[in-house]
This record gives structure tokens, C-alpha cells and sequence, in this order.
């Protein structure tokens, strides 16, 4: 997962983009747009992790770096 990628995401595809994104990947095919990453696993994970950020930006009304903050501070305590 590189933070990059994902930052680039949220900034600049919607989320209605990225889920569409999702579903494409899971039925094989190629999205709309560029996603970076070593397979398409970890592009999916680009993706999911955008969609989270979005969500978590738009539930909680919160500005988009500090839900990509909250999504790492998350992933850091999960992995520790």
C-alpha cells in the first residue's frame, strides 16, 4: 500500500469513479482511469483505500487529510 498512490486517488477521482473502479477489477476488467500498484491486488487496495477515506471525509464532515490521517493512524495500530 503506498500512501501516494492512494493520497492521489482521493484527490483526484470521485467516489462514484473509484467504485465503479472496484467492480471492474472484481469482474476482471480494467478501470476507467490509471491505478498504480505492483499487481492488481495492490491496486485494488489503492482503490478501497480511497473509497474509505472519501467515506470517512464525508460521514464524519471532516477535511480529506485528516481522514487520510485517521486511515493510516488506523492501519498503523492494526499492524502493530
Amino acid at each position: 500500500m503506498q500512501a501516494t498512490v492512494i493520497k492521489k486517488l482521493i484527490e483526484s477521482i470521485s467516489i462514484q469513479d473509484l467504485k465503479e473502479a472496484e467492480e471492474k477489477i472484481c469482474q476482471n476488467a480494467r478501470p476507467n482511469f490509471v491505478v498504480e500498484g505492483y499487481d492488481i491486488n495492490e491496486q485494488l487496495t489503492h482503490i478501497l483505500a480511497a473509497i474509505q477515506i472519501l467515506e470517512m471525509a464525508e460521514n464524519d464532515k471532516i477535511g480529506l487529510n485528516i481522514a487520510f490521517r485517521r486511515f493510516f493512524e488506523r492501519v498503523r495500530t492494526s499492524i502493530s
